[in-house]
């Protein structure tokens, strides 16, 4: 009986340690996808760090892609693939998050600087007259 406890431990303790190794990718579901979204944006941060982020969010799904669908510890044999699929469904939401706050701003700035060259366009497009309708009155 103690042999069988002590057999039974010890893999207790391998299948815990394994699975310690998952612990890297907890923040995929534990943090909060739209203040971490906050806190990067206040950072003011430039499409390349837009783009960085984002290949961060790729790196982790590749690494996730990595791990072996099965692991074996002594008699057990541990199946990771439902456990890699949700782990990949949580790197695409933040990729998604991130992507379509990101459009959105393009969005914005691109509206805005279209805006700006439409009426610049049309003040520099009048005619001049005299000295009063070039200052634009």
């Amino acid at each position: 009986m103690l042999l069988l406890t002590g057999s039974i431990q010890g893999t207790k303790n391998q299948v815990a340690d394994y699975l310690k190794g998952f612990r890297a990718y907890d923040w995929l579901w534990k943090d909060d996808k739209e203040v971490q979204y906050h806190k990067f944006v206040k950072k003011n941060p430039s499409i390349l760090e837009f783009e960085l982020e984002l290949r961060k969010f790729v790196d982790v799904e590749q690494n996730i892609a990595s791990i072996a669908p099965m692991h074996n510890i002594g008699a057990l044999s541990l199946s990771t693939c439902n456990l890699k699929l949700q782990l990949k469904h949580e790197c695409s939401q933040w990729k998604v998050l991130y992507s379509e706050k990101l459009l959105g701003e393009a969005r914005d700035r691109i509206s805005a600087l279209t805006e700006y060259i439409e009426s610049t366009t049309k003040r520099l497009s009048r005619e001049i007259t005299d000295l009063n309708s070039l200052r634009g009155k």
